[in-house]
């Protein structure tokens, strides 16, 4: 495991094609692509903070199911990445995209008008059956090109970290404003104007890059599958989307204003984005990548600790955690595109969301059952442990291939 895909003239230039600027087209694809991206995200971020609240109402409702409900979701998106990606081959990709955006919509407006636990798995299952994760990110390497990609996933992966901010403080307002029934027909809404954005703004896209014929789908994936810095990005974002979903399947518990989030969101946005610069300015992502799993260790114990305590202390270590959280969100896609060819992002992409969509599922299982069957805090301190695993096993994997690890 470990296989250098790069190539070393590959890893040469690396740096100095990062500093060459993009295009005005290549511009215009990232930001409408990475808006897109956005606005299927906030409808999932959105929820986060006012879901478990609310599902607790609903008919038949046990922690089991309401995280059952919560973390379907991401078992659709996963199951459906890969095939939708794969119809995106042969198929416009505005199409596929579409259609996609259009199962979204359904499920938003059946977890809106359900009155039971089992009608808003329906729905959540329904949201994520839309995967066009996939298809997004391949739609954006049409537009693209090869060395203006690392440029275009960062532009993603910044956006997707400010749609969580900006998801995390609306979600409590909204709920109290409009109630949790408005905000799922507010997510309807969104893709609808997604579908608007995605053809009257996305070009379509050119002729395919890559020769199909020539495509060899199982050696490229076992190529990403046992290259050891991919395995460890990619068990990082599983890792990362079961913490932060079974985090927020009890914070919101102990939250009784959505001005608690205010402050931590403030100075964690002002520090993901000094840190992410001070990195990428001395070349030293994986590093912060590190730390970052350091500090959400650190925070799930201080959340543990001072839950009971609405005060200070709480609101410091949340900020820990969304920092955390934020600066692998946004480095995670970054890193990936980083560090694989042209003829292999798409299948690392798709691994990659595939990897990220079943960590929500797992997140939000794993959540419900500690809470049905210990208690709300034995969740936190259970991302702890999760999280200490993580580094410790991330720790063994780079110090075992050392001799093919990049630091970027």
């Amino acid at each position: 495991m470990g296989n250098n895909i790069s190539g070393n003239k590959y890893d040469k230039l690396a740096f100095f094609k990062l500093t060459i600027p993009m295009q005005k087209s290549e511009l215009k694809a990232a930001f409408s692509l990475s808006t897109l991206f956005a606005l299927r995200m906030l409808g999932l971020f959105i929820i986060l903070p006012v879901f478990t609240p609310f599902a607790k109402n609903l008919t038949d409702a046990t922690p089991f199911l309401i995280g059952m409900a919560f973390g379907i979701y991401g078992l659709t998106q996963a199951l459906f990445q890969l095939p939708l990606g794969a119809l995106s081959d042969y198929f416009p990709r505005k199409t596929v995209i579409a259609f996609g955006f259009c199962l979204f919509i359904l499920g938003s407006f059946v977890c809106a008008y359900s009155q039971s636990i089992e009608g808003m798995m329906l729905g959540r299952a329904l949201q994520g059956m839309g995967a066009i994760g996939s298809t997004l990110t391949a739609l954006m390497t049409d537009f693209i090109r090869p060395e203006m990609r690392s440029k275009a996933m960062a532009i993603l992966g910044i956006t997707i970290a400010l749609s969580f901010f900006t998801a995390i403080m609306l979600g409590p307002y909204l709920s109290a404003h409009i109630g949790v029934k408005g905000i799922f027909i507010l997510t309807g809404i969104l893709g609808i104007a997604a579908i608007g954005l995605l053809f009257f703004s996305v070009p379509t896209s050119p002729n395919p890059i890559i020769n199909k014929t020539q495509y060899n789908f199982i050696f490229q994936f076992k190529k990403i599958f046992f290259n050891s810095q991919l395995f460890t990005l990619n068990m990082g974002i599983f890792c990362l989307h079961i913490i932060l979903t079974a985090t927020f399947m009890v914070i919101p518990l102990w939250i009784t204003h959505w001005t608690q989030y205010l402050w931590p969101l403030i100075f964690s946005f002002i520090f993901t984005f000094g840190l992410i610069g001070f990195a990428e300015k001395h070349k030293k992502v994986f590093t912060l990548y590190f730390y970052a799993i350091v500090g959400l260790i650190i925070a799930e114990y201080c959340l543990f600790i001072f839950h009971h305590h609405a005060n200070f202390l709480f609101s410091m270590s949340l900020m820990l955690f969304l920092l955390s959280f934020n600066l692998l969100e946004a480095n995670l896609p970054s890193l990936v595109s980083r560090l694989v060819p042209i003829e292999s992002k798409g299948t690392a992409m798709g691994l990659f969301s595939t990897c990220q969509f079943l960590g929500i599922f797992c997140g939000g299982l794993l959540g419900g059952m500690i809470e049905q069957y210990s208690s709300s805090t034995r969740v936190l301190l259970s991302c702890a442990m999760l999280s200490f695993l993580w580094l410790i096993l991330t720790l063994i994997i780079r110090h075992l291939r050392s001799d093919s690890w990049q630091e970027v």
